[in-house]
């Protein structure tokens, strides 16, 4: 018996799932597979219709975080503060 299995994804889904991937710059087939393993990881092995709607900009957010945190990259929190204290007001002088 094999250990994997090939699924056949058409129609408005696989688009939905091309332009997920295309956002968070991942080959499609690694998107959907880590989808599956998140959502069985995280609410067991029931699949319902709401766990196919998927988010491009969410993933475009994920992949943000997953390079910040691979990178060590990103804003402390004092300085970003600050910078939103002082959000859509002119910059000092001098």
């Amino acid at each position: 018996m094999a250990d994997g299995f090939t699924i056949q994804i058409e129609g408005d889904l696989a688009e939905r799932l091309k332009a997920a991937a295309e956002a968070a710059g991942r080959p499609v087939e690694a998107l959907a597979r880590d989808m599956l393993e998140q959502h069985l990881l995280e609410e067991g092995d029931e699949l319902g219709p709401a766990d196919l709607a998927y988010d491009p900009e969410t993933a475009e957010d994920a992949r943000i975080v997953d390079e910040m945190i691979r990178t060590g990259g990103g804003t402390p929190w004092d300085i970003y503060e600050e910078r939103m204290k002082r959000f859509g007001r002119p910059e000092p002088k001098g």
